[in-house]
């Protein structure tokens, strides 16, 4: 499974999904996080995932979800990675591999008003429970993710991350090139950046963020 360099988040339209992969990224976000603007049910899911199937990456977003629940939709919808977007322990990673040894891990670590330091701590956790990747995004208070917030990136660089790891916070067509000079993530992640509403995706704009992400 080749890495992640583009994820486009917060599908909830077949042909948003489709056009998502006609623009060259490399994974769709599919929100299962009832409260969220952009959650999609298992079975709407199930019929996006279909029309990308084994073309892209499908990358389920779970929020305080248990086990069995995410094992559940991932054996429906087909997903090949869950996304861990709440306050889950980092021993859920073990408990995800023993039931879906061949779906990959990826931790959202949501950073509150650029404290690097809680988020090394939380990074170390996860990376030492065995986590395939890490997910740094920009947290707001009541909220799990896709509020726009951005990250201070000439900061990140203090953070040491030794799995691959994904930039997300506020990201769009316009700064994401500027965004990955300044912190050389190993993909990126967009959701509201690339939007006409929510949950509904520009394919103008996905494609100028998919070209603006990709290397020259």
């Amino acid at each position: 499974m080749k890495p992640i360099r583009t994820k486009i988040c917060g599908i909830t339209r077949t042909e948003d999904a489709v056009s998502t992969h006609e623009s060259g990224a490399d994974a769709i976000g599919l929100n299962f996080y009832e409260r969220s603007k952009r959650f999609v049910s298992p079975e709407l899911a199930r019929t996006i995932a279909e029309s990308v199937s084994g073309k892209i990456a499908v990358v389920g977003v779970f929020v305080n979800s248990t086990v069995a629940d995410i094992c559940e939709i991932v054996a429906l919808v087909g997903l090949s990675h869950v996304q861990f977007h709440g306050d889950e322990e980092p021993s859920i990673v073990a408990e995800l591999k023993a039931n879906q040894p061949e779906t990959k891990s990826i931790r959202a670590v949501r950073i509150m008003d650029n404290d690097f330091e809680k988020a090394q701590s939380e990074i170390d956790q996860w990376q030492d429970a065995g986590v395939d990747a890490i997910l740094l995004d920009a947290a707001s208070a009541g909220s799990f993710g896709g509020t726009g917030n951005q990250l201070d990136w000439d900061s990140i660089e203090r953070l040491k991350i030794s799995v691959p790891w994904l930039l997300a916070g506020g990201l769009n067509p316009d700064n994401v090139a500027m965004a990955i000079a300044a912190c050389e993530p190993g993909g990126v992640d967009v959701a509201s950046g690339v939007e006409s509403g929510p949950g509904i995706k520009n394919a103008t704009l996905v494609r100028k963020f998919v070209s603006e992400s990709k290397p020259n």
